[in-house]
Formats: structure tokens, sequence, C-alpha cells
């Protein structure tokens, strides 16, 4: 997450040091790990919690990959809006949704299933949906609203992509839960009927 983070907060502006850095990675690295510890310890009064926490951090991870991604495609071109924006933002949200599966599948909801077309399938809708709400809501946040109060047009396009998937992960989460990584349920061949 660190490592990640120190390119993007470049490219905003920020003047960063080696220590910086250095701190970022390793606040990064005993942070992270005592989220996850809290938010499992408090699973076990709220079990929905620990799945939760797994979910907001493959999404943390892939939020930061998002907008490193991104940042580098505004640091190699130049460019901040209009179509390249919504060029760069596409490619980002791709990288990030193929690192999404593989982390929701195997880590998230712990599905036990092998790699699965029908499953990819179900992902790429719920995903393909979770990309038009977010390209959609940075696109028109960046490109129609545009930089307010002096903010420059690097940060604004920051926002813009901070929002977009903060309003796509609510519908994520509930699409992947409920349908895509839903597990299936046993129906017994022999139903109890007399009870």
């Amino acid at each position: 997450f660190g490592v990640f983070l120190a390119p993007i907060l470049f490219n905003i502006g920020f003047n960063l040091s080696v220590f910086f850095v250095f701190g970022l990675i390793l606040g990064f690295s005993v942070l992270a790990p005592l989220a996850l510890w809290l938010m499992y310890y408090l699973s076990r009064f709220l079990p929905f919690l620990r799945q939760f926490a797994r979910f907001a951090a493959v999404g943390s991870l892939n939020f930061i990959l998002y907008l490193s991604v991104l940042n580098f495609f505004i640091a190699w071109y130049g460019k901040t809006n209009g179509i390249h924006f919504i060029i760069f933002t596409s490619v980002a949200f791709l990288i990030v949704a193929t690192n999404s599966y593989l982390w929701n599948k195997f880590w998230t909801f712990q599905s036990d299933t092998a790699l699965c077309f029908g499953e990819y399938i179900k992902f790429a809708a719920f995903t393909l949906i979770g990309f038009l709400i977010n390209v959609g809501t940075a696109s028109f946040i960046n490109n129609f609203i545009g930089p307010s109060y002096g903010i420059s047009p690097k940060i604004w396009a920051n926002i813009s992509a901070l929002i977009a998937v903060l309003t796509a992960f609510i519908w994520n989460f509930l699409g992947y839960k409920h349908v895509v990584f839903k597990k299936a349920k046993i129906i017994p061949v022999f139903p109890d009927t007399l009870t």
C-alpha cells in the first residue's frame, strides 16, 4: 500500500523524502495487519465483520492500485481530462477487476471451487455494472463538474476517482457476497417431513 501510495502523492504535487516513503511502507506494514486483527477480534461479536474486513482490505488494495495506474497514465501522458481520462480510468478499472476477482474469490469469500467460467461470467457482469458506476461517476465529477474551490486538476482527478470507488464499493460487495460467491445451499435428498 505504501509503495503504491508514494507515486500517487508525488504526481499530485507532494515533495517526498526517502524517509517519508520508508515511513509509508513501514507504517502500512504495521497498521494494515493491526486493523485486520482488530476486525477479526470484533467479528467474535459481529461475525459479518470478518468477511467485510477482508473485502475492505482487498478494496483498499484495489483502490490504491487503481490510483497508481491512473496516476501513472496522468504522469506519462500529462493529460487529466476528456477522453484520455476516460481511457485511463477504464484501463485502471480493468486491471483492478482482475486483481479483485482473485483476491475476493479465494480470500474474502473463501470459495472452495476452482476457477470456473460461469462464476467468472457472473463476476464480470457485476463488475461491468460496477465499472459503469465507477467510470461514469468519476467522469461526471471530473469532466462535467470540474475542479472547484481552487483544487488543481490532478488532485480533482483523484478526488473524482475516490468518490467513484466509494460509490461502486457497496454495489460490488453486495453483488459478490449474495450472487457471485454465494455458497450453494445443500438440499437433503430425503427431507425430514416427520417433524
